[in-house]
């Protein structure tokens, strides 16, 4: 009867004598330490525990309680058994005769709650993914609202002959969600996409994309020049190079630079901004949530991008929402920033300062 109690109980127990021997080990205590009841009883607790990696708490603990019989210790441990953690708590106490009451040793019984703490840590991470979700919607509700009520002000300034700041405010916006969002949400730099690891096939196929949709949006604004709006080359050109607001062509080799140089400084704000501060936390979000948030959350993310361009004209902010979901595929696959920013940089240059489009728009 006491060998099948022993056997049906759930924790480990191991009883050993004031000389360090094994008297008693359950099979609880067997499985939970990868050993055989039958070749470590009467062995010493030193030669069967202390040269195995792993549990060095453990045998400190049992030690502390073989020297100490009569003090009861209770104390939470981690095992690090064949590179598993495994979480325990060890209770011991003072092993007498029932005869005489004469001390025989030291008895443990060993909880393995590691069940019991892996959904604590896993209730814990779900807790704080929910705060940080509210965090980052309150964060870009709150930057888009304000760019939202700041448009029509910086609209009517331009309207009035001032500078049209409207893709400074946009700029901003994306700057102040990139910098909330990542402060406020604490995920790592990895899962942000920031970091500098950009493999060679990563680089190819950003660049190769890159080039096949520069030729895709050329022979497009052939067909609309030529095909449905019927104007000839000697009317309008395909290739126009940068145009300004107010409609001038700018011939200005000193401003082409400028203007060339600040887009390429900007460009990696846009990309952080969007894939780093809404893209990466939205897909992390949304995971066992959608059937596909790698794609809900690009698509997401284009959307507001398109947002931040409709100050220029509304067919403009629906004309980049395809390049962004290029790149927001980009930085699905490559896991870096550096991919889009990238592909956002060839594509925008040559759409911009080769075939004209976009600048000026809502001028032609």
């Amino acid at each position: 009867m006491s060998a099948d109690m022993l056997g049906s109980l759930r924790d480990g127990l191991l009883a050993i004598d004031p000389n360090g021997t094994i008297l008693l080990i359950n099979p609880a205590a067997e499985a939970l330490f990868g050993l055989d009841a039958a070749t470590a009883k009467d062995r010493l607790f030193a030669e069967v525990f202390l040269a195995r990696d792993g549990l060095d708490d453990f045998n400190d603990c049992m030690l502390a309680a073989i020297y100490n019989p009569g003090v009861p210790q209770t104390q939470d441990l981690v095992l690090a058994l064949d590179g598993n953690e495994r979480f325990i708590t060890v209770r011991t106490n003072r092993l007498s005769s029932q005869i005489d009451g004469h001390t025989e040793g030291v008895i443990a019984v060993i909880s393995d709650v590691s069940e019991r703490v892996l959904y604590l840590r896993e209730k814990v991470a779900r807790e704080q993914q929910r705060a940080v979700a509210g965090r980052f919607i309150i964060a870009v509700l709150t930057v888009f609202s304000l760019f939202t009520l700041a448009l029509e002000p910086v609209q009517d300034v331009a309207r009035a002959g001032g500078l049209d700041i409207g893709p400074l405010v946009g700029l901003l916006a994306l700057v102040l969600t990139a910098f909330g969002i990542m402060w406020w949400t604490g995920l790592p730099p990895a899962r942000l996409g920031l970091t500098w690891r950009f493999s060679r096939s990563d680089l190819t196929e950003a660049i190769l994309w890159s080039i096949g949709f520069c030729a895709f949006i050329t022979l497009g604004k052939l067909f609309v020049l030529r095909v449905l709006l019927g104007i000839g080359a000697d009317q309008r050109p395909l290739f126009e190079f940068w145009v300004l607001d107010n409609g001038e062509v700018v011939t200005s080799a000193g401003l082409m630079a400028f203007g060339i140089a600040f887009y390429i400084m900007t460009t990696p704000i846009q990309e952080i901004g969007s894939r780093s501060a809404i893209q990466a936390p939205l897909q992390s979000f949304l995971e066992g949530a959608v059937r596909s948030p790698q794609w809900t959350a690009n698509i997401v993310t284009t959307l507001l991008f398109a947002v931040l361009h409709a100050h220029l004209d509304p067919v403009v902010a629906l004309m980049v929402t395809v390049p962004s979901l290029l790149w927001g595929w980009l930085f699905m696959r490559s896991g870096t920033i550096l991919s889009p920013i990238l592909s956002h940089t060839i594509i925008g240059l040559y759409a911009v300062f080769v075939l004209g489009l976009f600048v000026g728009f809502d001028n032609r």
